[in-house]
C-alpha cells in the first residue's frame, strides 16, 4: 500500500518534470501525515513551508530542554499555536482551542519519544526550530520596512 500510494504512475522525484515531483511529494507528505511521521515531505524552502502548529511543537519541545530559554520559547510556541488557530479559523475550519492544545500536547510527548528512541534525529527539531525562526525573523523585517 504504501507504494501504491506514492508510486502511482511511473515518475522519479527530480524527474524534470516539476508537475510529476509535486504530485509524488504530495503523495508522499499524504502518507507522512497518515503515519504520522515529521517533518512531512515537501518541496521549497523550509521556512516558507513549515506549518505553523509544528512551529509550536517544536517550542515547546525547546522550552522543555532548554532551561535558561524556556520563556522564549515557550512565547514562540504560544504564539505559533495562535498562528495556527487564527489561520484555521479564517479558512473556517471550525476549532476547539482546548482541543488543539491537548493535541499539541500529545504531540510534544510524541515527537520527544521518536527523537529519544531513535526514530528521529535531533537534527530535525533543529530544522525545525531554525526554519520557524527564519520565517518569523523574514516577516518582523518586511514589517519594519
Amino acid at each position: 500500500m504504501f507504494f501504491d500510494q506514492i508510486m502511482e504512475g511511473d515518475f522519479l522525484l527530480n524527474s524534470n518534470t516539476p508537475e510529476f515531483d509535486q504530485r509524488a511529494v504530495e503523495n508522499i507528505a499524504a502518507c507522512d501525515r497518515e503515519h504520522g511521521f515529521t517533518p512531512v515531505a515537501t518541496l521549497g524552502r523550509r521556512e516558507d513551508l513549515i506549518a505553523e502548529y509544528t512551529c509550536a511543537v517544536t517550542f515547546a519541545i525547546f522550552a522543555r530542554y532548554e532551561p535558561d530559554q524556556a520563556e522564549q520559547y515557550t512565547r514562540l510556541a504560544t504564539y505559533a499555536l495562535q498562528r495556527h488557530l487564527a489561520a484555521a479559523t479564517g479558512r473556517g475550519d471550525a476549532v476547539d482551542p482546548d482541543r488543539t492544545l491537548e493535541q499539541a500536547n500529545q504531540d510534544v510527548e510524541a515527537r520527544i519519544a521518536r527523537v529519544q528512541s531513535g526514530w528521529e534525529r535531533t537534527e530535525g527539531l533543529n530544522a525545525d526550530a531554525n526554519a520557524c525562526l527564519a520565517r518569523y525573523r523574514a516577516e518582523q523585517a518586511a514589517a519594519q520596512e
